[in-house]
């Protein structure tokens, strides 16, 4: 690799904007299942539903419960690697603004990936729960 400085900056800016856009999508997909879920289980309720249907309803959701919780896991798989090759430029730089980003986080840091995925996981008692009081109602 060269290493002459100007274009490595240029590679570490490239790499940042990247991995900007890929939490801009991460959290446009975020915001598509939550409305969806979220419609869905205040739905479930108010739907006459009979056995067949909410078995339907409830195979639906935990599918789509998964599918985010997936992609979640996708999306974080790929940051660590964009973030790992951020990491290994700036070791080249003068600066290390995400190095050192991450060292001065506070020691109970509880990372927005972790509560993230507890979301979906929420949403899937959350509708389990819908369709059985609505069934048994």
């Amino acid at each position: 690799m060269n290493s002459e400085p100007s274009i490595l900056a240029e590679l570490h800016r490239t790499a940042v904007e990247s991995a900007d856009r890929l939490s801009a999508r991460r959290a446009g997909a975020n915001a598509y299942f939550l409305t969806l879920l979220t419609a869905l289980t205040g739905l479930t309720p108010t739907l006459p539903l009979t056995w067949p249907g909410a078995a339907l309803l409830w195979a639906g959701a935990q599918l789509m419960c998964l599918l985010w919780w997936w992609q979640l896991r996708t999306y974080r798989q790929i940051s660590r690697g964009r973030f790992d090759g951020i990491l290994a430029l700036e070791a080249q730089l003068p600066t290390a603004v995400f190095r050192d980003e991450w060292a001065a986080r506070p020691r109970r840091y509880l990372e927005l990936g972790v509560a993230e995925r507890v979301v979906p996981c929420a949403f899937a008692l959350l509708q389990t729960v819908s369709v059985v009081l609505t069934l048994t109602a």
